[in-house]
């Protein structure tokens, strides 16, 4: 299980549309931005382990849209399937000073929506 004190988590949406043609949205990490363009910009740094809570369930309904409208899918595409992850980048065991790096990054499914057309998204 992931450990938010030592591991990495990142929220991502896989797309999957009516071709089977796999779309993947990576959620913007602050970290990976320049200064000047984070500056102004503010996410709570839990927001991957939150969105994974009851009380979070409305929110991932508008994240998985907010991932499809980021897309712009095409009409034919539609429908589709968002399927939120969690992609985990785990920490080296304790005693050990480097992570091996063919240690496969587990994918943890959060939830799972399915969209029939653009409108429903909000297109």
């Amino acid at each position: 299980a992931p450990n938010p004190a030592r591991d990495t988590v990142t929220l991502e949406a896989e797309v999957i549309d009516a071709k089977g043609i796999r779309h993947l949205h990576e959620f913007t990490k602050l970290a990976d931005l320049p200064w000047y363009t984070a500056l102004p910009r503010y996410r709570h740094f839990k927001f991957a382990y939150n969105v994974s809570l009851d009380e979070f369930a409305l929110a991932r309904q508008f994240i998985a849209r907010h991932a499809v409208r980021t897309l712009d899918l095409a009409e034919d595409a539609f429908p589709v399937r968002v399927s939120l992850m969690y992609q985990v980048r785990m920490a080296p065991p304790d005693g050990v000073a480097v992570r091996d790096p063919m240690t496969p990054d587990p994918s943890v499914l959060v939830d799972a929506f399915d969209f029939a057309n653009r409108k429903e998204v909000g297109l």
